[in-house]
């Protein structure tokens, strides 16, 4: 789901997401057979999105909370990689207090995870 969402961004994520409404999507590589998706997300995503998963059927997020979740994990690489808040904040049309929410959350998340994988390694 990162490749896909690093190719065509969230919010394109989000349409098909809408428009489809299930969770499971075949990408077709011929782009003749994708007019819907290229409706959708325009000629230039669409090629993006054939290169990463062309030819395959991927599994969409089913609503709101699991677009949210995949929101929040690329504002905190965004941020890791170098963009400040107020870049976020205007990429993703929020407010910097907002942001700085998502980070904190997901910087919990993390070092939860890291020590979870690294107890679960010792226990192994």
């Amino acid at each position: 789901m990162d490749d896909i969402i690093e190719a065509i961004g969230i919010d394109s994520l989000e349409t098909l997401t809408a428009a489809f409404g299930y969770v499971q999507m075949y990408i077709p590589k011929d782009p003749r057979a994708a007019t819907k998706i290229i409706t959708l997300i325009g000629p230039e995503k669409y090629h993006r999105l054939a290169s990463v998963a062309g030819g395959c059927t991927v599994s969409l997020p089913r609503g709101h909370r699991e677009l949210l979740k995949l929101r929040n994990k690329e504002i905190f690489s965004g941020h890791k990689s170098g963009l400040d808040m107020t870049d976020l904040s205007f990429k993703y049309r929020l407010t910097e207090r907002r942001i700085r929410t998502i980070l904190k959350n997901q910087t919990i998340n993390e070092v939860f995870n890291e020590r979870f994988n690294k107890d679960r390694a010792e226990n192994s």
